[in-house]
Protein backbone atom coordinates (compact mmCIF):
# COMPACT_ATOMS: atom_id res chain seq x y z
CA UNK A 1 0.00 0.00 0.00
CA UNK A 2 1.45 3.43 -0.37
CA UNK A 3 0.11 7.00 -0.82
CA UNK A 4 0.56 9.74 -3.83
CA UNK A 5 0.17 12.92 -4.45
CA UNK A 6 -2.30 13.74 -7.12
CA UNK A 7 -0.75 16.88 -9.29
CA UNK A 8 -3.61 16.89 -11.85
CA UNK A 9 -6.08 17.69 -8.89
CA UNK A 10 -5.60 18.94 -5.48
CA UNK A 11 -5.07 15.84 -3.36
CA UNK A 12 -4.20 12.43 -2.62
CA UNK A 13 -4.75 9.19 -3.34
CA UNK A 14 -3.67 5.69 -1.60
CA UNK A 15 -3.30 2.65 -3.80
CA UNK A 16 -3.43 -0.93 -2.28
CA UNK A 17 -3.99 -4.79 -3.51
CA UNK A 18 -7.40 -5.90 -3.76
CA UNK A 19 -8.44 -9.74 -5.09
CA UNK A 20 -12.06 -10.08 -4.91
CA UNK A 21 -13.59 -13.35 -4.41
CA UNK A 22 -15.43 -14.93 -7.67
CA UNK A 23 -13.46 -12.67 -10.16
CA UNK A 24 -12.81 -14.61 -13.48
CA UNK A 25 -8.99 -15.86 -13.19
CA UNK A 26 -7.89 -13.61 -16.74
CA UNK A 27 -8.89 -10.77 -14.21
CA UNK A 28 -5.34 -11.60 -12.42
CA UNK A 29 -4.98 -11.08 -8.12
CA UNK A 30 -4.32 -8.67 -6.10
CA UNK A 31 -4.64 -5.65 -8.74
CA UNK A 32 -4.72 -2.50 -7.52
CA UNK A 33 -7.20 -0.37 -5.94
CA UNK A 34 -7.46 3.14 -5.77
CA UNK A 35 -9.37 5.56 -3.74
CA UNK A 36 -8.79 8.88 -3.65
CA UNK A 37 -9.74 12.41 -1.83
CA UNK A 38 -9.69 16.02 -2.99
CA UNK A 39 -8.73 18.89 -0.75
CA UNK A 40 -9.97 21.56 -3.24
CA UNK A 41 -11.38 24.46 -0.86
CA UNK A 42 -10.52 22.30 2.26
CA UNK A 43 -7.83 23.96 5.25
CA UNK A 44 -7.22 20.54 7.19
CA UNK A 45 -4.45 21.17 9.23
CA UNK A 46 -1.28 20.09 7.73
CA UNK A 47 -3.03 17.26 6.10
CA UNK A 48 -4.11 15.31 9.23
CA UNK A 49 -7.74 15.65 8.39
CA UNK A 50 -7.46 14.55 5.40
CA UNK A 51 -4.80 12.00 6.27
CA UNK A 52 -7.82 10.61 8.60
CA UNK A 53 -10.64 10.40 6.00
CA UNK A 54 -8.24 8.65 3.47
CA UNK A 55 -7.46 6.13 5.52
CA UNK A 56 -11.16 5.58 6.87
CA UNK A 57 -11.99 5.27 3.06
CA UNK A 58 -9.56 3.54 2.39
CA UNK A 59 -10.67 0.91 4.72
CA UNK A 60 -14.62 1.56 4.39
CA UNK A 61 -14.12 0.87 0.55
CA UNK A 62 -11.74 -2.39 0.95
CA UNK A 63 -14.65 -3.61 3.36
CA UNK A 64 -17.52 -2.79 0.87
CA UNK A 65 -15.45 -4.45 -2.52
CA UNK A 66 -14.24 -7.20 -0.03
CA UNK A 67 -10.83 -7.51 -0.95
CA UNK A 68 -9.23 -10.49 0.35
CA UNK A 69 -5.83 -9.20 1.48
CA UNK A 70 -5.28 -8.61 5.19
CA UNK A 71 -3.83 -5.25 4.74
CA UNK A 72 -2.71 -3.25 8.05
CA UNK A 73 -4.53 0.42 7.51
CA UNK A 74 -2.97 3.06 10.43
CA UNK A 75 -5.76 5.75 11.96
CA UNK A 76 -4.14 8.28 9.50
CA UNK A 77 -1.95 8.26 6.37
CA UNK A 78 0.88 10.63 6.02
CA UNK A 79 0.36 14.00 3.98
Amino acid sequence: MYVKKRDVVDGRAVVMPCTVAGTAPEQGEGLPLEVGLRAEGRDDDGGDLSGRLLAGLARNTRSLVGCQEALAIPGRLPP
